[in-house]
């Protein structure tokens, strides 16, 4: 969700505008985004509050801005015939949450390490009142995750946008979100340490198109749903 602006700027063509010499580099998930940054494969971007966090410690990422968040767009799905499916409401003071703790024990989940997505679970086991260890953890990105899941792998599978929508229309039932543990997932426009100290006005230039998607957007929310 966080790319949609710059997406938008491309096709339509405003990098090319301001005159860019450009290419456009997608990752899996902040860990894979965080490791091409020790080979300058990219200066500018956007990535989630894992990615960020850890871009920051490990690669002296810099956060030069806020975009769409992934508050309401990380969740945790099951089949709608899993035992965990049918209850809904247990865990007090999360209404939304589903399942009970005994029914959470030993569950296959299928998510994503050190990203948004396992943040999400975290938080979850821990209204819980379990630890990832209860848990066997399946470390694999969203892209692969989901046709995984519908393959029939994984008890659980963990999700972000556009995976999320794709979900829904299988029929899959929401059992957790960030939203409903109470996990704020800011997402955010950064910029590699390299780009900020030797090219300062090249990333204002890209920033300034980058926002112009985002008024865009904003503007004809049909079109950016579509």
């Amino acid at each position: 969700l966080h790319a949609l602006p710059g997406y938008y700027a491309e096709k339509n063509g405003w990098y090319d505008e301001v005159g860019f010499d450009y290419s456009v580099t997608m990752y899996a998930g902040g860990p894979p985004q965080n490791e091409a940054l020790a080979s300058d494969a990219w200066e500018v971007g956007t990535t989630g509050t894992g990615g960020a966090i850890l871009g920051a410690v490990g690669y002296n990422l810099k956060v030069i801005g806020f975009t769409s968040g992934d508050t309401n767009t990380v969740d945790l799905w099951v089949r709608p015939d899993h035992p965990i499916a049918q209850v809904k409401g247990q865990i007090e003071g999360y209404p939304n949450v589903y399942g009970t703790t005994d029914q959470w024990k030993g569950l296959t989940v299928i998510c994503p390490s050190a990203t948004s997505c396992h943040m999400t679970l975290l938080a979850t086991l821990d209204v819980l009142n379990l630890n990832e260890s209860d848990i066997q953890m399946v470390d694999m990105a969203v892209a692969q995750a989901f046709p995984a899941f519908k393959s029939g792998q994984g008890d659980m599978v963990a999700l972000w946008s556009p995976f999320g929508f794709l979900a829904e229309k299988e029929g899959w039932v929401k059992v957790s979100s960030a939203k409903d543990v109470g996990v704020i997932l800011p997402c955010l426009i950064v910029a590699s340490e390299k780009a900020v100290n030797e090219r300062p006005e090249v990333v204002q230039k890209w920033l300034e198109v980058y926002f112009r998607g985002v008024d865009a957007i904003k503007q004809d929310l049909d079109k950016a749903a579509d």
